[in-house]
């Protein structure tokens, strides 16, 4: 079945997992996989951010064609074509929070899809880039997935590090041992 094919027999009334399904399913026949997940963060800064782009979203008013076409016209190259045609498919009050929804679980395919794990390492102070270097390695080994590694300064923090791996902050024996972990690359 081709690819626009299975977008138009979409449902109005699919749930996000549905959708984030046939979603995913779509951009993986055509490796769009990644440039989709990119399309949702896009898509899903500008429902937040701009109130008249998230007014556009939800008109019953406009007609799918039409949305389709001022979307191309706008964000071009920056938004996938699948994401498109599933922006122009829904409409009405609760497309926005459905978008946003199903933005959650194709991020979260995307990420299990590619092995990767997001970890928010909070420390005391910055680290320098041998020493995030070292603790992303540290983190692959230990997690055995590729880490998108965020860092946060917390001046509360009195040394050491507190990771948040997705949204899990890890328990204190972990975290003791990660504290260790630290130390030794500081001493490297």
């Amino acid at each position: 079945m081709s690819l626009c094919k299975r977008l138009k027999d979409m449902k109005p009334k699919f749930t996000a997992k549905q959708y984030a399904n046939i979603l995913c399913g779509a951009a993986e026949k055509i490796d769009a996989l990644i440039a989709l997940d990119e399309s949702f963060f896009l898509v899903e800064k500008l429902i937040q951010s701009h109130a008249q782009f998230r007014s556009f979203v939800l008109s019953k008013r406009i007609s799918a064609d039409q949305k389709k076409q001022s979307l191309r016209a706008i964000l071009g190259d920056d938004c996938h074509p699948i994401m498109i045609e599933f922006i122009g498919m829904v409409s009405g009050v609760q497309a926005g929070k459905l978008i946003l929804n199903t933005g959650k679980l194709v991020h979260a395919k995307v990420k299990e899809t590619l092995n990767k794990i997001s970890v928010t390492a909070h420390v005391a102070d910055e680290m320098n880039d041998v020493e995030a270097a070292k603790l992303k390695t540290s983190l692959e080994s230990i997690l055995g997935k590729t880490t998108d590694l965020d860092f946060v300064i917390d001046k509360k923090l009195m040394g050491g590090i507190k990771l948040r791996i997705d949204n899990i902050f890890l328990d204190a024996s972990i975290q003791n041992k990660l504290n260790g972990l630290r130390s030794n690359l500081m001493q490297s």
